[in-house]
């Protein structure tokens, strides 16, 4: 028989991505999501799709006990749906607070509550809930939504010493700056509920911590897959490419690259003297700069690269140690983004 699983949020991000993994593993899934489009996806990619608001105690009562009357067991929970608000303490309402914890907080008691009674009757099951690394740390901007992760970290504590001798497991995810959809959820509130101007400069910090920490990530991920990376160039045969696609591909690499944005975002604000006036001038005559240096900057390495491409293609090692150095310089540029935001803001 196979393993089941039921997965909340399973319509995107991190949710969608498990569900297609479990299914791939052979196990049957039911996506759980609030939204026709999430609904779809999870259908798409394989799954039993299933309607359910976790802020509401029928759907979710309703949706485990059909999961249990068609399969007989659970033998894994994931609280994956989340709801984000990036905005100050202050500026954040009454109602936006309570919809943050009803999803993030209470969503996941509701679940954990549903699943615990049949997994305690079949002695085993595994439950995990999706929180941040801002369960460990607050930042200005996250507060309201740092609040819940931290909820929910102490409740998975409590509930892993609770359930330790009754075969079930209890885990959680703490992920950093990722590639989903929740952040433009997230920070749509930033812009849209800012009241209160004694708050831009702070806010503006946000900003930067997440750049730097973007940057972090990129450096951490080059380093991870460095041997890839090295066996797929090394794998693509011999090109000798002319000075000017060389040129060429250097500079497009700098233009349509969107990371060029994140630098822009992290980078560019710390040169803007506000105090000047034409703060949208100032950022369109850096950007324009940067942008000039960028062509000669990646052009010429776009000359070196394919010059030096057949040498560093000969050995794997070599473009590994390439790319791992890569890395560290994006993990120190991010750092460097986020002490000087830290040093600002303290």
């Amino acid at each position: 028989m196979s393993n089941v699983a039921i997965i909340t949020g399973a319509g995107s991000g991190f949710g969608l991505g498990l569900t297609k993994k479990l299914l791939h593993l052979g196990w049957v899934v039911y996506g759980a999501d609030i939204s026709r489009d999430g609904l779809h996806e999870a259908a798409s990619a394989g799954a039993i799709a299933l309607k359910m608001d976790v802020t509401s105690d029928k759907q979710v009562a309703a949706g485990i006990a059909k999961v249990i009357k068609e399969q007989g067991q659970i033998d894994l929970m994931v609280a994956n749906a989340g709801y984000g608000s990036f905005t100050s303490i202050e500026e954040t309402s009454s109602e936006d607070v309570r919809k943050i914890f009803d999803v993030n907080v209470f969503g996941v008691e509701r679940c954990i509550k549903a699943v615990l009674p049949q997994m305690r009757k079949q002695g085993s099951g595994r439950i995990i809930a999706t929180t941040s690394v801002v369960a460990h740390v607050s930042l200005a901007g996250l507060g309201w939504y740092a609040a819940t992760k931290h909820a929910v970290r102490a409740m998975t504590n409590a509930l892993r010493q609770e359930v330790r001798g009754l075969g079930i497991f209890v885990s959680t995810v703490e992920p950093g700056t990722s590639k989903t959809g929740f952040g433009s959820v997230a920070f749509g509130k930033l812009e849209s509920s800012r009241e209160f101007a004694e708050y831009d400069g702070v806010m503006r910090g946000l900003d930067k911590w997440l750049g730097g920490l973007y940057l972090v990530y990129l450096g951490i991920d080059a380093i991870r897959k460095r041997k890839v990376h090295a066996a797929d160039m090394t794998n693509q045969g011999p090109v000798e490419p002319t000075v000017f696609q060389s040129i060429r591909d250097g500079f497009m690499v700098g233009v349509l690259n969107p990371k060029g944005l994140v630098f822009y975002a992290a980078v560019l604000p710390q040169f803007i003297d506000r105090d000047r006036g034409g703060v949208t001038g100032q950022l369109l005559f850096l950007g324009a700069l940067f942008s000039v240096l960028a062509f000669f900057s990646d052009g010429g390495w776009g000359l070196l690269a394919g010059t030096a491409r057949a040498w560093l293609a000969g050995d794997a090692g070599r473009l590994e140690k390439l790319r791992a150095t890569g890395g560290c310089v994006m993990i120190l540029l991010g750092a460097s983004v986020i002490l000087s935001t830290a040093t600002g803001l303290l």
